[in-house]
């Protein structure tokens, strides 16, 4: 039952109760300690892919816009200007 945000408990109850929450609360602890450079590196991971589909798309979308930029006048493909593979 609780009573204004505070669990009511019985006099013997609430060591168990305050042991139980404390080794639960060590335990979530450990897990956030255990999981962070995970988190972190998948993150990190994302977030290079993310670079990457942008770059493609700024890419894709100047070509749709400027097609003369890669096409040369003779309708042949420049290769200076031919589209980079910025993936290897």
């Amino acid at each position: 039952m609780y009573l204004n945000g505070f669990v009511n408990l019985k006099n013997e109850d609430k060591p168990m109760k305050v042991l139980k929450l404390i080794c639960l609360t060590i335990v979530q602890w450990i897990k956030q300690v255990w999981w962070r450079p995970q988190t972190v590196a998948h993150a990190i991971k994302e977030r290079r892919q993310q670079v990457v589909r942008n770059v493609l798309e700024a890419e894709r979308l100047d070509r749709i816009r400027n097609p003369s930029s890669i096409w040369g006048s003779d309708g042949k493909l420049d290769p200076e200007n031919e589209p980079k593979n910025i993936l290897k």
